[in-house]
């Protein structure tokens, strides 16, 4: 009986296909029986549609994102900020973006911990303490990961709000302080410097019927770089290489936060956190005034700090 269970055994690993074996050395992916059965299976539609739309499989392609918990959904605005005051009729520049002036750090990896918050928080944590100390260095996403609970959930997700209202306590320390481990891990309080303290925050969202879109070119000029929840849960957006994605090519149910560091007439501009080697360097550029991939829905960022 376990000679007839170990040729099956074998039979199953032998039976994949070549382009599976290439993503496997590609990317220097080791898995277990089941694991590998697994990631086929994950990775098989999206290969059939990276090859029809001149796609390509990227290092994290194997992950099952629609298995992942979903912070986002059934999310209420609850003791929500309003809309910062300031006058939104200011000439705005036709374009913007954060990276040409400095205020912008390198694009990370999440990996497989599903802590997109906290690299979109510290966008905003970097960018402040840029602005007050005309310096730019990392700040701590892992900090975020596990300081942020219990209303976020570490590496099963969370909200950028709860993580600033977290800030105004207890100061966003640099990387230095809390490097990334790709995993829960246990909140450390010990006093850290260079930090940034939040005195003010705001969170908008489509509930609050809030066009958000309407309103993000004005905060990315005033506010910098605007953490927003999107959704990348379509083939289109997870195997994105280059160009303008447009409306059409991606739902509206947001799953995944985000920084947009600048706009032009026609598009945002998004920084991930998927690593440098997917999209654009790291970026995607998403066609405006269309919602595209549910922008219109949740941002949060900070409007007053102290360093």
């Amino acid at each position: 009986m376990r000679l007839i269970l170990l040729f099956t055994l074998i039979n199953i690993v032998n039976s994949y296909p070549e382009w599976f074996y290439e993503y496997k050395k590609q990317h220097r992916k080791l898995y277990s029986i089941e694991e590998e059965a697994r990631a086929f299976n994950v990775l098989e539609p999206k290969y059939h549609f990276a090859q029809k739309h001149g796609y390509d499989l990227y290092h994290h392609s194997d992950v099952n994102r629609s298995a992942l918990h979903n912070p986002f959904k059934n999310f209420e605005c609850k003791n929500c900020h309003q809309t910062p005051k300031g006058n939104h009729r200011l000439g705005l520049p036709l374009s913007m973006d954060w990276r040409s002036h400095g205020a912008v750090t390198s694009v990370k990896r999440q990996g497989t911990c599903g802590g997109c918050f906290a690299f979109a928080a510290a966008g905003q944590f970097e960018y402040w303490y840029w602005r007050k100390k005309h310096k730019l260095i990392d700040f701590s996403i892992q900090q975020w990961i596990d300081c942020s609970k219990p209303e976020n959930f570490g590496c099963d997700g969370g909200l950028m709000h709860y993580v600033f209202h977290k800030a105004m306590r207890s100061p966003a320390g640099p990387e230095t302080f809390d490097k990334y481990r790709h995993k829960d891990g246990i909140c450390l309080r010990r006093n850290r410097r260079p930090w940034v303290k939040v005195k003010s925050y705001v969170v908008q969202s489509d509930e609050q019927h809030i066009n958000v879109e309407r309103h993000l070119a004005h905060n990315i000029v005033q506010y910098g770089p605007i953490p927003v929840g999107i959704d990348s849960s379509n083939y289109h957006f997870e195997l994105y290489k280059g160009g303008v994605l447009k409306e059409h090519q991606c739902g509206k149910d947001i799953d995944h936060a985000v920084l947009v560091v600048g706009f032009t007439p026609k598009y945002w501009i998004v920084k991930n956190s998927w690593g440098s080697r997917w999209g654009q360097g790291g970026y995607i550029y998403l066609e405006r005034w269309k919602n595209t991939c549910g922008i219109n829905s949740y941002a949060s960022f900070i409007t007053d700090a102290s360093i």
